[in-house]
């Protein structure tokens, strides 16, 4: 039986990237947690004279996960938003400059999370790059490198 497994991915280019793993194991797989770090830099051609910020939102989820939220969002205050998902974790990470960024995350879930045979795992990436009065750059040099490195815990 399968105990755990490290799923690894790298990601440096705009717009949404999707990374999919399937199961091929037969039977639904019960997922107890997530743990890894997720880290971002700029890219070895990137100016470093420039006040850009590189931003990757970031998902490990599965078909179906959105079903999984009897909830809704309010009205969030002015100036804010919120969202609700059925995300097994979720990532926000901005870099400026040349430094680098190392989140570390360990998600434990209560009771296992059920990924049926046939739904794979993925994860979802969206990286930009935003200059200092808020304007998206799409000078491919000045992209995030996004790392995600995890284990999968069963």
């Amino acid at each position: 039986m399968i105990r755990f497994f490290h799923w690894g991915i790298e990601s440096w280019g705009y717009g949404i990237s999707i990374f999919s793993i399937n199961n091929n194991t037969g039977s639904d797989l019960l997922i107890t947690g997530v743990v890894g770090t997720v880290s971002a830099a700029a890219l070895p051609e990137a100016s470093t004279m420039q006040e850009y910020v590189r931003q990757s939102l970031t998902a490990l989820t599965f078909s179906g996960a959105s079903t999984n939220v009897p909830f809704t969002v309010g009205t969030p205050p002015s100036n804010s938003n919120q969202g609700v998902d059925g995300n097994l974790a979720s990532w926000n990470i901005k870099q400026t400059m040349r430094n680098v960024i190392h989140l570390p995350f360990d998600v434990k879930f209560p009771t296992p999370v059920r990924i049926p045979v046939g739904s794979p795992l993925q994860l979802y990436v969206i990286n930009a790059t935003y200059g200092p009065n808020g304007q998206s750059i799409t000078i491919l040099a000045e992209c995030i490198d996004l790392e995600v490195q995890m284990t999968i815990l069963m």
